[in-house]
């Protein structure tokens, strides 16, 4: 059945083939949505050096291995059912739109993600942030 399918890996060729794009540095836009990806293999986002949109929503992706993604602007996790965020020291430098919505996170990753240099749209609707957390973020 459905449900107890492998879980599969989001490598280089997972995103070129999503791309439809022949060679990685080519690929701008990438969309892999619902496609049962728990796993990201880090070492092969460094050749995608101009993918700026990327939508990875409904599967069960960390935020943490994108931050290889030079030119990364727009990036969606939507239900990936993340339920904290590792520090963000490094990486994400364009991230301008971030989807978080319908995860599992609490006020401790909106502390984390104050890291991120040039974010300017959050969207963590739909999980467990009380309102008292959001009046102890510093704008």
């Amino acid at each position: 059945t459905a449900m107890n399918a492998a879980k599969t890996i989001l490598d280089g060729f997972v995103l070129l083939a999503a791309s439809g794009m022949e060679f990685p540095d080519d690929a701008r836009v990438v969309s892999a949505v619902n496609k049962n990806l728990a796993t990201v293999v880090e070492e092969d986002l460094d050749y995608f050096s101009n993918l700026s949109f990327l939508d990875v929503s409904e599967n069960a992706l960390d935020i943490f291995p994108f931050r290889y993604l030079p030119s990364l602007v727009e990036l969606r996790l939507a239900a990936n059912m993340i339920t904290k965020i590792r520090p963000l020291t490094d990486g994400f430098d364009n991230l301008f739109y971030l989807d978080l919505s319908y995860n599992r996170l609490g006020y401790d990753a909106l502390v984390a993600l104050t890291q991120l240099p040039v974010l300017r749209e959050l969207d963590v609707s739909g999980n467990e942030i009380s309102e008292v957390g959001w009046s102890r973020i510093a704008c």
